[in-house]
């Protein structure tokens, strides 16, 4: 049986992932799973008793999120495992990065030291699940970015509207 890919997509605020991910799951061959607030939103029963701390107070509670953020992503990749068994793709509407990158931020500005270390240890247990299903050879990555030098005025003034048109580069 042909496996389906596991397609990602991710990138800076803004540069059109939601909306490239609903373009390609137009194709009945791509099945969109949503980002991780609305996965776990429309998947309660896989989250019953757990929830984020909103905006975290403290390092704990940022060690939390980030910890339950993982335990959504699995879940994610779970399903998106099933999809590709079926020969369909999967599409995930962003990635753990967001998380780390949220980490290295906090970190960074000094609000809650050694939560980016953290992420990154979670990120670690991330990737020794995908290794664990054997889905490195499945998963494309494709991160999107914009360059405002590089957008026509036609575009810049969509852009204004709340339309983009992102540069997708594919990692593979």
């Amino acid at each position: 049986m042909h496996l389906g890919n596991i397609v990602i997509i991710d990138g800076v605020s803004n540069s059109g992932k939601t909306t490239l991910c609903n373009v390609l799951t137009k194709d009945e061959n791509n099945v969109l799973i949503e980002e991780v607030p609305l996965f776990i939103k429309n998947h309660k029963e896989l989250f019953m008793g757990k929830e984020l701390h909103g905006i975290p107070k403290n390092k704990e509670e940022e060690i939390a999120n980030q910890r339950f953020l993982l335990e959504a992503e699995l879940e994610r990749v779970k399903l998106a495992y099933y999809i590709i068994k079926s020969g369909k793709n999967a599409i995930l509407d962003r990635s753990f990065l967001s998380t780390i990158s949220v980490a290295y931020s906090l970190d960074d500005n000094n609000l809650f030291g050694g939560i980016y270390i953290n992420s990154v240890k979670l990120l670690r247990e991330y990737y020794h699940f995908i290794n664990n299903l054997q889905l490195n050879e499945c998963i494309k990555y494709i991160f999107l970015i914009y360059k405002e030098s590089s957008i026509s005025r036609g575009n810049i003034k969509s852009r204004k509207k709340g339309r983009n048109y992102p540069a997708p580069i594919l990692i593979n």
